[in-house]
C-alpha cells in the first residue's frame, strides 16, 4: 500500500483506504458484512466490490451475463440520488456499460472464462 499510496497526488487521485483510516482487511470484512463482496472475484486475482469502477471489461461483462440482477441494481441506482455515481467508470453510465459490452460481445469480444 505504501507505493500506491506514493503514487497518489491526494487532490484528484486519493486512496479512500487512506481517507478513512482503514486497512484493506477492514474494507474486505465491511464488505463482506454488507454482502458488497462480488462474485467476480472468484475467479479474478482482486477483491473488493461487486459494482467496482475498476474493473475491467472482462470482469464487468461477466458481471452483465453471469449475474445480470446484480448488474441490474446498478442500472437502477442511476436514477437514485446520493447512492451511486451516475457514470460507473467515469465515462459510462452503468446502462451504457451494459449496451456497449453486450454489443461487444455480439460482435467477437471474447468472454471471461467462467469457473
Amino acid at each position: 500500500e505504501p507505493k500506491r499510496l506514493a503514487r497518489l497526488d491526494g487532490l484528484k487521485k486519493v486512496s479512500l483506504l487512506a481517507k478513512y483510516g482503514m486497512t484493506e482487511a477492514d474494507a474486505y470484512k465491511l464488505c463482506q458484512e454488507h454482502g458488497l463482496l462480488s462474485p467476480i472475484y472468484t475467479h479474478c486475482r482482486r477483491n473488493g466490490c461487486w459494482f467496482c469502477p475498476n474493473a475491467s471489461d472482462l470482469e464487468l461483462l461477466h458481471m452483465v451475463t453471469k449475474h445480470p440482477d446484480m448488474f441490474d441494481r446498478l442500472i437502477e441506482w442511476e436514477k437514485e440520488d446520493n447512492i451511486f455515481h451516475r457514470r460507473m467508470t467515469r465515462r459510462e453510465t452503468p446502462s451504457e456499460v451494459k449496451a456497449r459490452l453486450l454489443s461487444k460481445s455480439q460482435t467477437g469480444f471474447s468472454s471471461p472464462k467462467s469457473k
